[in-house]
């Protein structure tokens, strides 16, 4: 009978999450971009324990080993972007394209060089900074008929806490059964500033970027906090883990700015047509690690690594479709300094590899996102250090 309680209250505990209270907004999620996970398909609900655990799920903070960060880089970049900002030839085909009816989504995306931290006990502590610049393209005759870009760009800056603790729930008795549940809040300052109806010249000769934010983007910051909560189970190999993001935070009101002082606002008058909120969303997930391969030696094949997860599972506007909110991961450690991954993400596949050399590691992923009706090829390369 014991067993039983057990079992109904791990169903019920996930259940939760499921039927949490969800309200709908449209602001960006505070989460960088690691290049590593994205060659997984960006699946880390399960199977994580690094630094980048807090952002994932707070839950498997315990299964992360005591240490510091030093350094993280990240640059991803679209095919988009390159065609834009590469020879004029080139921009004369992607006009030419985009006049017929093709669309196309494209970002820059940087994160770090701040990114330190530490992990002590079952609490970890990450100071973190990330940009992000989308734009997406089409036809318009209005208000002249050309082809325009829709261009926003964030820039987050915050810290981010969370902590875990184990339940004291047994299902089958094993010493190798965990159950925990996680916490985070991140704190942080957001830059946002957005044109809708650029002319897509204007944006390939834009000159001085700076100029270019201040007379054209509309700069403005805001200062919010937001919080998230998530569950883990793992019995021996088999792990699932359930997270409900910005389960509750503050609401964003943008203030302007002036370049390059960016900590303050220039006036206390509220842009209205910024004003929103972080958007709660869900996400859950399995994963089974085969830590032996029949007879090979672990010191030339290891941790063969296989997930599944659902996420962004209400956000309907840039991921309408199903298999837009699937993604499937596998990775595997070769001679116990390489790691191959393979990923499925927002109804693309994605690639990536890593070169760990003491404390410092080096990744690079390939993929394809379809983000709307649109797909974006992209790449990244990251540089880390942990100890």
């Amino acid at each position: 009978m014991k067993k039983w309680n057990s079992i109904l209250f791990l169903f019920f505990f996930f259940v939760f999450f499921l039927f949490s209270p969800l309200s709908y907004a449209r602001e960006k999620n505070i989460f960088p971009t690691f290049i590593d996970y994205i060659g997984k398909g960006n699946t880390g609900i399960t199977h994580t324990s690094d630094l980048r655990t807090v952002f994932y799920n707070p839950a498997c903070i315990l299964n992360v080993e005591n240490g510091f960060y030093l350094f993280d880089f990240t640059f991803a970049n679209s095919k988009l972007l390159n065609e834009i900002y590469s020879a004029k030839d080139n921009l004369s085909s992607l006009t030419n394209r985009i006049r017929t009816g093709e669309n196309f989504f494209g970002y820059i995306n940087l994160s770090g060089p701040l990114y330190v931290g530490f992990k002590v006990s079952n609490i970890q502590l990450v100071v973190f900074h990330t940009l992000n610049i989308d734009v997406s393209t089409y036809f318009s005759f209005l208000p002249y008929t050309d082809v325009y870009a829709n261009i926003n760009i964030i820039d987050d800056i915050g810290a981010a806490a969370g902590f875990s603790f184990p339940l004291p729930i047994e299902i089958t008795g094993s010493k190798w059964e965990k159950l925990y549940w996680g916490f985070s809040t991140k704190i942080f300052q957001r830059i946002k500033g957005k044109n809708t109806a650029i002319h897509l010249t204007d944006m390939a000769n834009m000159g001085n970027p700076i100029d270019f934010l201040t007379e054209k983007l509309n700069p403005a910051r805001t200062v919010s906090i937001t919080t998230d909560i998530g569950a883990y189970y793992s019995y021996e190999n088999l792990e699932l883990g359930a997270v409900v993001y910005n389960l509750a935070s503050l609401p964003m009101s943008y203030y302007p700015i002036k370049i390059p002082t960016v900590w303050k606002s220039s006036s206390d008058e509220e842009i209205a047509g910024y004003y929103d909120s972080l958007k709660t969303e869900l996400g859950i997930g399995a994963s089974y690690e085969f830590k032996h391969l029949g007879t090979i030696p672990r010191k030339f094949l290891k941790d063969l690594v296989f997930s599944i997860e659902f996420n962004d599972l209400f956000n309907n506007t840039d991921y309408p479709l199903i298999y837009q909110k699937i993604r499937l991961g596998g990775e595997i450690t070769l001679s116990e300094v390489i790691f191959l991954r393979l990923g499925f993400l927002h109804g693309s596949f994605a690639f990536g590899i890593g070169y760990q050399f003491f404390i410092f590691k080096i990744e690079s992923s390939f993929w394809q996102e379809k983000i709307g009706r649109n797909t974006m090829t992209n790449w990244g390369i990251q540089f880390r250090m942990e100890f």
